[in-house]
């Protein structure tokens, strides 16, 4: 049970992290499609 609560914690935090990237890369402009790119592979890690 301790295990599942923490790694369910773990996977909040890598989310809301990943969805931080997207609100700094909408405020700068989506001119770099590298960025967009790497945020998006990062954004669809994170889900099983």
């Amino acid at each position: 049970m301790i295990i599942k609560i923490a790694q369910s914690q773990v996977v909040g935090l890598e989310i809301s992290k990943t969805q931080i990237l997207h609100k700094n890369i909408n405020k700068s402009g989506y001119k770099n499609p590298k960025n967009e790119k790497y945020v998006r592979m990062e954004r669809y890690m994170h889900y099983p």
